[in-house]
């Protein structure tokens, strides 16, 4: 199978077992890497990072829930999320109450199975337990049941995994998202196939910086990364952070914008966002989003339910000690089908999908094409002297509109000349004058791209955090 596109992804990937450190995250690399030149990153087991503690690899053999007779009641073959992730090995008999401390449903969703992922962040904690429909528990008779959890731990290492296109340049803008949520199609693994589907859309073009996917158990996985990164010398290199989930399903886009808002991928974003036409809001770092305003008020009675802001995988970047500027882009959550069985391919949609993308590669577009125009000249030059002829006549003359009009009427070329040149000093990008002068980028990239042929502006890159942050 050829993974054309993101569906492809979600649909090859979304049913493996992909706890943080187990077989089933090992697996689902080793087959990715027959179809792209991914590289793994390995993590021993037992390594501290700031109190995270890398676990050992998790291997579920079987597990499930029989009657008296031997049949089963539930058990592992229903769904990745059927089984507690880190489940402890466990034989013995229950009665039902007893059983009911080790089993997880959601009465709010009574057919769904709910994902309980506590001990993926808490390694520390040795339990075993079973999710299931809270209708299905609720059916079960009062009666004594016979439990089997055969799962193993080893020392072998905690995973993650790269994908990049090299550009000119080492600066690494980083794209992250996890890859650890088992049976889940939007939750994880929709931010990990876009990202992975740009990479492939970048690698046939020509660019300055270098673009790296990586893929992770969600938090320790970027901790871990950035622990390593920091060892060999080359957590310098990366620029910027941009983190992806949620990208699957129908609804307004989130733009999570950096702190302080000084990564340029903020404004690109927000742009592109903007000129899109798409529905989205714009957010500090971390937001909380309240899910639901129409509904909840003070009126009505009902307190707001939040619901944290971005993907999660970006907050590591942004700590104390790194502080890489770091954006974030999803879609708005939870949504019903959020932390259940029903986040399946079913409710993904690959225009959601590519619309998405699409966005991301216009922002890199625009980070790829600013600059800085400096001036090579001191003092005002006459821009009506043959040598450079870049003057443009002024839209009025004599308080009378001009009927002998030569240029686009909405771009005042004249207003623009007389008032720019007092920009340069500011070391604003192409992208900012734009910006500032309420032109596109590409009309604004044009204007000065005249400059700098004449030899009036020389080119600088642009540093990835902004000259003026708020």
């Amino acid at each position: 199978m050829n993974l054309k596109n993101e569906m492809d992804i979600i649909e090859r990937y979304y049913l493996y077992n992909r706890v943080g450190n187990s077989d089933g995250f090992a697996a689902s690399i080793q087959d990715l890497q027959q179809h792209i030149d991914l590289e793994i990153q390995n993590y021993e087991p037992g390594t501290r990072i700031c109190h995270w503690e890398i676990p050992q690899r998790w291997y579920l053999d079987s597990a499930g829930i029989y009657d008296t007779s031997g049949k089963p009641v539930w058990d592992l073959t229903r769904h990745p999320l059927a089984v507690w992730a880190y489940s402890q090995p466990f034989s013995g008999t229950l009665r039902k109450t007893e059983l009911k401390q080790h089993v997880f449903t959601n009465p709010s969703h009574p057919t769904r199975i709910p994902f309980r992922f506590h001990m993926m962040f808490r390694h520390w904690e040795k339990d075993w337990g079973f999710s299931m429909p809270h209708q299905t528990f609720e059916a079960l008779a009062d009666k004594t049941y016979n439990i089997i959890i055969k799962s193993r731990f080893t020392k072998e290492p905690m995973q993650t995994f790269t994908y990049e296109s090299k550009g000119k340049s080492k600066e690494v803008v980083l794209i992250v998202a996890h890859w650890c949520h088992p049976g889940q199609a939007n939750d994880g693994l929709s931010g990990a196939a876009v990202g992975i589907k740009l990479i492939d859309e970048l690698k046939k073009k020509n660019h300055y910086y270098t673009y790296r996917f990586i893929g992770v158990p969600e938090l320790i996985g970027s901790m871990a990364y950035l622990d390593l990164l920091t060892h060999s010398g080359e957590a310098d290199a990366l620029k910027a952070v941009l983190g992806l989930n949620f990208l699957g399903h129908k609804d307004s886009m989130l733009l999570f914008k950096s702190i302080r808002n000084r990564s340029r991928l903020d404004d690109y974003l927000y742009d592109t966002l903007i000129n899109s036409g798409i529905s989205f809001q714009s957010l500090k770092f971390k937001e909380l989003v309240d899910t639901n305003p129409a509904l909840t008020s003070k009126k009505n009675g009902i307190p707001p339910v939040y619901m944290g802001g971005g993907t999660g995988d970006e907050a590591p970047f942004e700590a104390p000690g790194f502080a890489i500027p770091t954006t974030a882009l999803t879609r708005k959550t939870p949504y019903p089908e959020y932390h259940t069985d029903a986040d399946n391919p079913s409710f993904v949609s690959l225009d959601h999908l590519s619309e998405a993308r699409a966005i991301l590669m216009s922002a890199i577009d625009i980070l790829e094409q600013d600059w800085i125009p400096i001036p090579k000249f001191k003092g005002l030059p006459c821009l009506s002297h043959p040598e450079i002829n870049l003057f443009k006549r002024p839209l009025r003359e004599s308080g009378m509109p001009r009927k002998d009009v030569d240029i686009t009427p909405e771009i005042d070329y004249h207003q623009l000349s007389t008032y720019i040149i007092y920009d340069f000093d500011q070391k604003l990008s192409v992208f900012e004058l734009s910006r500032k002068y309420n032109l596109p980028f590409n009309i604004m990239k044009a204007y000065l791209e005249q400059w700098e042929v004449k030899g009036l502006l020389k080119r600088s890159r642009c540093p990835m955090i902004k000259h003026n942050v708020e």
